[in-house]
């Protein structure tokens, strides 16, 4: 109980740090910031700017930010109409968290090549901050950003958020810079807390968890269990889990040979993260038929998260959870992981059991990420993806757009890409009569994927005659995104196609989908080449598919599977 308490405590004391700090930036209490409404009246520290008889109310949704597809995301609310003076810090923490995300992402891939003399011990991944004199550059980081954020650079509330000057005068300070280093910062943040965790869940410096060895010695936090004369070196490829037709899975490398601990930490997070999983793919179909007395008016799909009484059972799912993980359901190092004992007896907990739980819970987390993500684009919930019609009513979060008096109703199945033999084809229902925003967002999805499935397509054969000077070692099949120097290539693409897609190839609303002009001026642009585009992609994508999963099956390359 005292080891309890002890972690117990730490994890308030991490809280109680959130809740105030939340609290020092929104004025919301700590129920508040979970986007449960006050029960009470209270005073609050957030004045809303008072509208003059021609003026408008601050609008958080119409400010910069605002990006497709998701457009305005803010689901537990931390924006108000009105509080204009919320809204800056709001931002302001957003830039200055996206600024430093952006350089924590260039480090962590920097600091896998490069060192400074006298940091020759120092390892490349979050061991750093702890490891002498990796540690000292942490504590100057931390107190110079302190002075520049306290002293040097102070914001001015006549200019916007994040707005410091432009001290090296390169006059690239513009609404248009502002806006890609805005969506920069945010995709950043989620790389470095990614980087981060997977840091502490295996040890890997970021450059690592890509499958790129070290190319310097490092000081390793895996420790490699030591052999005897009649001990085996523990080998992950054996342990439950290798199951047919893929076997043992594992393309990045996170597990190593002899390295049990961290092998037990990687399958204790898989059961865990699998049986949340089914527990959520079973309740996206429970939800959408069966609604407890008092949550008439919840919706069926995420935006349950946000509407309350369905927020209110969010917290306290959030709550449970965390007393289950942290103080009921620990795990003993003795036991395998995920075994928490049989509680109720029922004396199904074998080996057999063990493997189609682990199994189920894959597939249930492919299931869940796929009914979320479809949900966040189509506003629909898990059975209503599936093509069936809501039982019961709902607040739709797909808004029609309205028809004047004499304009017609948006139709998807009159739009191009309707081709014989098949016509409009979707089975499905993603797009809907009316909803012209959702179609096009859909459609450049369509396009984006097609193209670059055809270039996967070519490259499926080129890579089988051709290769660059430095890759003769590289197979020509996936096992190429995996073994050096194809991993370094594949790490690039990936690098490049996310630097294209959000900073240099932007959507013009005011153009049809996938439409970046015509750069090269082939004047091969028109409806014919539109229309055949779109089709050679749909196969392309198709084809691509075809070849990856026969390339899983049989570990041929494309041209291999033909009999080449």
């Amino acid at each position: 109980m005292r080891g309890k308490e002890l972690n117990n405590g730490r994890m308030a004391m991490i809280a109680a740090l959130g809740i105030v700090a939340a609290d020092i930036f929104t004025g919301k209490d700590g129920m508040q910031q979970l986007g449960l409404g006050a029960i009470r009246e209270r005073t609050s520290r957030v004045a809303l700017r008072a509208t003059a008889e021609k003026g408008e109310v601050f609008q958080p949704a119409k400010q910069m930010g605002a990006t497709a597809p998701l457009g305005f995301f803010d689901p537990v609310g931390f924006t108000k109409e009105g509080d204009e003076s919320g809204f800056r810090n709001l931002r302001a923490a957003e830039i200055k968290h996206g600024r430093v995300a952006m350089m924590a992402a260039v480090g962590a891939v920097a600091q896998h090549y490069i060192q400074f003399p006298g940091f020759e011990g120092v390892p490349a991944d979050l061991a750093a901050v702890t490891t002498a004199p990796g540690s000292y550059g942490f504590a100057a980081l931390f107190i110079l950003s302190g002075v520049a954020e306290l002293a040097i650079w102070k914001q001015d509330d006549k200019k916007e958020p994040g707005n410091f000057g432009d001290p090296l005068g390169l006059g690239q300070y513009n609404e248009d810079m502002r806006g890609k280093e805005l969506n920069n910062g945010r995709m950043a943040m989620i790389a470095a807390l990614g980087i981060v965790a997977a840091d502490i869940f295996t040890g890997k410096d970021g450059m690592q968890q890509l499958g790129l060895g070290a190319t310097r010695e490092r000081t390793s936090r895996v420790a490699l269990r030591a052999t005897a004369a009649k001990v085996e070196v523990f080998q992950p490829a054996k342990q439950m889990g290798a199951t047919a037709p893929l076997g043992f899975f594992d393309p990045v490398g996170f597990t190593k040979e002899g390295d049990e601990s961290g092998f037990r930490n990687l399958r204790a997070a898989e059961i865990k993260h699998g049986r949340v999983a089914m527990m959520a793919a079973v309740g996206a179909v429970a939800q959408h038929y069966i609604q407890f007395p008092g949550f008439e008016g919840v919706p069926a799909d995420l935006a349950a998260v946000t509407t309350a009484p369905g927020s209110y059972g969010f917290a306290a799912l959030f709550i449970l959870s965390g007393v289950a993980e942290l103080a009921i359901w620990k795990q003993d190092d003795k036991k395998e992981p995920g075994n928490f004992g049989d509680p109720l007896g029922l004396g199904q907990y074998n080996e057999d059991m063990r493997g189609k739980e682990l199994n189920n819970g894959r597939m249930a987390m492919i299931a869940a990420l796929g009914i979320v993500a479809a949900d966040i684009f189509t506003g629909k919930d898990g059975m209503q993806q599936l093509g069936l019609g809501a039982i019961r009513e709902r607040t739709s979060r797909v808004a029609l757009r309205a028809t004047a008096a004499n304009g017609e109703v948006f139709q998807p199945a009159k739009q191009m890409g309707a081709t014989a033999p098949l016509g409009f084809f979707d089975p499905v229902g993603f797009a809907k009569e009316g909803d012209e925003s959702g179609f096009r967002n859909l459609r450049a999805a369509e396009i984006k994927h097609g193209r670059v499935a055809m270039m996967a397509a070519v490259g499926a054969v080129a890579q089988h005659y051709i290769q660059f000077p430095g890759f003769e070692g590289v197979p020509a099949d996936l096992a190429a995104v995996t073994t050096a120097p194809g991993s370094y290539g594949f790490a690039a693409l990936f690098i490049l196609s996310g630097v294209a897609e959000l900073a240099i190839w932007k959507q013009d609303d005011k153009k049809e989908p996938g439409n970046f002009g015509d750069p090269l001026g082939l004047g091969q642009y028109n409806e014919d080449m539109r229309g055949k585009e779109l089709n050679n992609g749909r196969m392309a994508m198709i084809a691509a598919l075809g070849i990856v999963a026969a390339d899983i099956f049989t570990g041929k390359d494309g041209m291999q599977q033909l009999g080449f």
